[in-house]
């Protein structure tokens, strides 16, 4: 019985993956994500179109995303690199999805959560917003998501085993990871500092200087490869005028209700920390994914002549964001995922210190989007995975298969659904799906 309820909730896991993989593939144009052009620039270098990239994250996500499509054009009829570029966004972003997946299985599995719950578990994370959301643009939180897990999970299997091997294999991750993006680094920094320094005593001293060396100057070797290839530190913080600002503290406790129920759109909740996080956490506030103008989640929505149903789904969003807010505080009752279960909660103290300054002029007064979710996502997956995990292993399979139903059903609808299939949409996706398809053949 219990290797079938197993098998269940494998193929839940599985279809729900690929579902979520052609949905993204189909509906949504990866070169028109977030600062898709600004971060162009690292395709532009490889290509041997620049000199620098002038940019200052770190340089082996975009490599990868490179790679891809490199590959793809040796391998595909597609007419130019250019054509590629939105499959191997999404190609690489799935492959280190994936790995990031496999690895909070083993975490899981390593703190004795039962398989049949844990692919449960992983089923809604194939159609969580911010990780759904990470998938799709070419920006580096999806590597931080893939990798957090199993950085975990060597530092735990170490201080169970002892064995000097586990923080050898732990060097690459912490590599890729801490040379990232100056925002992972800091919010990574936060969560392995709460919870592994009080168990300082429990690493061999040896063993920690044998991690720490190689890892130090791994790590300013790989810092200064990015700067020959940025031109720039890894700390640079390019001045850009409408965003030369600090928020203003009244940030942290301004709500507008009126505004949230009657105007839940970009912009208008711009001064309420409160506000854009809860439209933003399960939903597309700043327009950037399935809400995006050009996006083909967004266009042919089939409206409603009684209810603006765009308006429903913010409505809906934020509905689902306070469930998570309200679960992450009160479902973990034990002490020992506490940690996990509100992580996102640092990701948040450092996006407000950002807002405010404490690391330079980074607010714009008139859009807010500092504060977007997307920039802790790996933060909030490791929260949403371990209040699900807790509350999935104390119910019934029927109870998670049927709830799980329900969560894809309240998704799909903030990604859009229903959609009028008309010719224009049918010739839309037949074009975006034909990339992929010549990719293959």
């Amino acid at each position: 019985m219990k290797k079938n309820r197993t098998r269940v909730s494998q193929f839940i896991f599985s279809s729900s993956l690929l579902f979520s993989i052609i949905l993204g593939l189909t509906f949504y144009d990866s070169t028109n994500g977030t600062d898709f052009n600004r971060y162009y620039r690292y395709i532009e270098y490889f290509l041997g179109n620049a000199e620098y990239t002038s940019r200052e994250q770190g340089v082996f996500y975009f490599w990868t995303v490179y790679k891809v499509a490199e590959i793809g054009s040796v391998l595909s009829n597609l007419p130019d690199f250019q054509s590629l570029i939105n499959i191997s966004i999404q190609i690489s972003n799935t492959i280190y999805y994936l790995f990031g997946a496999f690895g909070f299985f083993k975490l899981l599995r390593f703190y004795k959560f039962q398989s049949e719950d844990i692919y449960m578990v992983l089923a809604f994370l194939n159609f969580f917003p911010p990780i759904f959301g990470a998938r799709l643009i070419m920006k580096p939180e999806i590597l931080a998501f893939s990798l957090l897990p199993w950085i975990i999970y060597f530092l735990e299997t170490y201080l169970e085993s002892k064995k000097l091997l586990k923080l050898i294999y732990l060097i690459p991750l912490i590599l890729l990871s801490f040379t990232a993006k100056a925002f992972i680094t800091a919010s990574l920094s936060l969560l392995l500092i709460l919870k592994f320094l009080p168990k300082i005593k429990e690493f061999d001293v040896m063993h920690l200087i044998y991690f720490i060396i190689p890892s130090l100057v791994l790590c300013l070797l790989i810092f200064y490869n990015d700067y020959k290839i940025n031109n720039v530190g890894f700390l640079y913080h390019e001045l850009v005028e409408q965003y030369n600002y600090k928020a203003t503290f009244s940030l942290i406790y301004n709500f507008d209700l009126n505004q949230l129920i009657n105007n839940p759109f970009r912009d208008n909740m711009r001064n309420s920390f409160f506000g854009i996080t809860l439209i933003d956490l399960f939903g597309d506030y700043f327009e950037r994914y399935w809400d995006h103008g050009r996006s083909l989640f967004f266009k042919n929505r089939i409206e409603s002549s009684n209810y603006d149903l765009n308006l429903v789904r913010r409505y809906v969003s934020i509905l689902v964001s306070l469930t998570f807010i309200i679960l992450s505080l009160f479902a973990s009752k034990g002490k020992k995922f506490k940690l996990y279960s509100r992580s996102y909660f640092l990701g948040i103290f450092l996006i407000l210190l950002t807002a405010y300054g404490f690391f330079g002029t980074y607010f714009n007064p008139d859009k807010g989007d500092t504060l977007k979710t997307h920039y802790y996502s790996h933060l909030l997956a490791l929260s949403f995975i371990f209040i699900l995990i807790e509350l999935i292993q104390k119910r019934k399979p029927v109870f998670n298969y049927s709830v799980f139903a329900l969560y894809f059903l309240i998704i799909i609808f903030i990604f859009g659904f229903p959609w009028s299939f008309n010719i224009d949409l049918k010739t839309a996706v037949f074009s975006q799906l034909s990339y992929f398809y010549n990719l293959l053949i």
